[in-house]
């Protein structure tokens, strides 16, 4: 029950951020489908062309900013499906501080 109440809330938080950036002028995320799975190695992926992106149930305990930041990440797969120098252009646009949001959450890694 405690972890379905978890995955409850994690869900709501990505639902707020679908809509969020629903209409955002870098990424198209109409149709994009969101699971929550327990991943042993990532904290987010993303199958561009099924447009799913799935992210790791332990972000639930984690800052609602670095949620965010892995959400921005995985949705700028969309468009750069690896991590080039135009993928980091677009990270950028969609999450300016995203290089201290990473620091942090590989801090707690540790």
């Amino acid at each position: 029950k405690w972890r379905q109440h978890l995955r409850f809330l994690l869900e709501v938080e990505l639902n707020n951020l679908l809509e969020k950036y629903r209409k955002n002028d870098l990424v198209d995320i109409t149709g994009v489908v969101i699971t929550i799975r327990n991943m042993k190695t990532r904290y987010g992926s993303c199958q561009s062309v099924k447009r799913k992106i799935t992210i790791n149930e332990i972000l639930v305990h984690y800052d609602k900013k670095i949620i965010e930041y892995v959400f921005l990440h995985e949705i700028a797969h969309l468009v750069e499906p690896n991590h080039s120098k135009k993928f980091y252009q677009l990270l950028t646009q969609l999450c300016p501080n995203h290089k201290a949001l990473k620091r942090k959450l590989n801090s707690l890694k540790e």
